[in-house]
């Protein structure tokens, strides 16, 4: 099974008011989703996928199910970060998860 996931930090302009705000775009083979209510971005690529792991929703969460279900890597801000590497940071997140009853 093939689906390749990506995560893309965004800047948002809203038409026609110009306002502008910040957040991410995630995408596999089988879904699409947004959230554009960040403050900031963080600039490395982990801690970016850190903090977009502390807000995903329900769809994101699924793309990263497969991500550990496939031990696969997926793509950051065009980049290809592969499982040793994105591992850590997901394994941390859903364990840190499990000790607050989440």
């Amino acid at each position: 099974m093939s689906n390749r996931v990506a995560l893309q930090a965004t800047q948002f302009i809203d038409l026609p008011s110009r306002e502008r705000s910040l957040g991410y775009r995630a995408w596999d083979d089988e879904a699409q989703t947004y959230d554009n209510s960040f403050e900031s971005i963080q600039p490395d690529p982990l801690d970016f996928l850190r903090q977009v792991l502390e807000t995903g929703d329900a769809v994101f969460e699924d793309m990263i199910d497969f991500l550990r279900m496939n031990q696969t890597g997926m793509s950051i801000n065009g980049d290809w970060h592969n499982w040793r590497q994105i591992e850590p940071v997901i394994t941390n997140f859903y364990d840190a998860a499990a000790a607050r009853g989440e």
